[in-house]
């Protein structure tokens, strides 16, 4: 632990790393929680929340159930909270009187990212259900698939969509997120929106990171004024 790209950049810039079990496939036994440093990193730190342990198939019906689309959400959002508090009187002694009266954040800077399996597969069916655009031109190469998985891959979205068009039709994005998304991006979802609530800049960097944020900007459009990142393009280039 703290030899990953992302653990990396954050001690070389002097940023916190939270790291949040949302539902990997793994016992919570074998998982450090509630909340702990890690590996002798005192800048990074990992919190237990699993809602469950995987998201759903997809390409056989719902990937989340409501009860635990919003429960993901919540983590996601307690998590912006937690990054809040923890620096509530820092930002105290930097207020003026003026400031003292909002809920503000604006010192404060998430950037919001994920670790899961077959995630970009999943970001991809998202952006596809909320834009209308075919599966094979926003399915990319992932972790570096040959052609072959790529077909395999696009034949999977296709799938998913077709099997959950119900949900997808709803035009809900609540509803698409349930059906293609994950436990992961909904954490995301949730942790964009908590963030938005309170007015802070937030950075998307990410195919899948896009795709979450696509979602919180369909369920609340003013999002857009506090993110910035190269995701406005949502194809999948890795």
């Amino acid at each position: 632990m703290g030899t990953g790209a992302s653990a990396i950049l954050s001690r070389g810039n002097s940023c916190e790393l939270n790291i949040i079990d949302v539902g990997m496939d793994t016992p919570e036994s074998e998982c450090q929680g509630p909340s702990s440093a890690a590996g002798g990193s005192p800048h990074i730190t990992v919190t237990q929340a699993k809602v469950r342990r995987n998201s759903h198939d997809m390409t056989l019906g719902p990937a989340l159930f409501p009860e635990e689309r919003k429960a993901a959400e919540e983590v996601g959002a307690e998590a912006v909270r937690r990054y809040i508090a923890a620096h509530a009187l820092e930002n105290h002694h930097h207020k003026t009187v003026a400031e003292s009266t909002t809920t503000t954040h604006s010192r404060l800077v998430v950037c919001i990212g994920e670790l899961g399996i077959g995630n970009t597969t999943a970001a991809a069916a998202l952006v596809a259900a909320l834009t209308g655009e075919p599966a094979a031109l926003v399915t990319g190469r992932g972790t570096g698939l040959g052609l072959d998985g790529i077909c395999l891959k696009v034949k999977a979205i296709e799938k998913a969509l077709a099997v959950n068009n119900k949900l997808i039709q709803s035009r809900d994005p609540s509803q698409i997120l349930e059906a293609v998304g994950g436990l992961e991006l909904a954490a995301m979802v949730g942790a964009y929106l908590e963030a938005g609530r309170h007015r802070m800049p937030i950075l998307v960097d990410g195919f899948v990171s896009g795709a979450a944020a696509l979602v919180a900007l369909h369920r609340h459009p003013s999002l857009a004024t506090f993110l910035s990142g190269s995701f406005t393009h949502l194809r999948a280039h890795e």
